[in-house]
C-alpha cells in the first residue's frame, strides 16, 4: 500500500487525488501495491489494516531526524 498523507498546513501543487492518479500510474505494473489517501495517523490505520510493517519515506536530513525522534 501507498498511503498519501494529507497535511492541511502544507500548501502542495496538485490536489490529493491528482497525487493519488501520479502514484497508481507509476505502479501500475504493480497488483500487490494500492493508493490510499489518508488523513489518519499512520499507526492507527496501520493497525487497522493489520500492517506488520512500514517504510516511510525520506527526503532529506530534517526528515531522518524528525523519523529517528518518532522512532525512539
Amino acid at each position: 500500500m501507498l498511503r498519501l498523507v494529507l497535511i492541511p498546513t502544507k500548501k502542495a501543487t496538485f490536489t490529493p487525488e491528482r497525487r493519488a492518479d501520479f502514484a497508481k500510474d507509476a505502479l501500475a505494473d504493480l497488483d500487490n501495491v494500492e493508493v490510499m489517501i489518508s488523513d489518519e495517523l499512520t499507526v492507527e490505520l496501520a493497525k487497522s489494516l493489520g500492517t506488520t510493517v512500514l517504510l516511510r519515506g525520506v527526503r532529506g536530513s530534517s526528515d531522518l531526524d524528525s523519523e529517528m525522534a518518532i522512532a525512539a
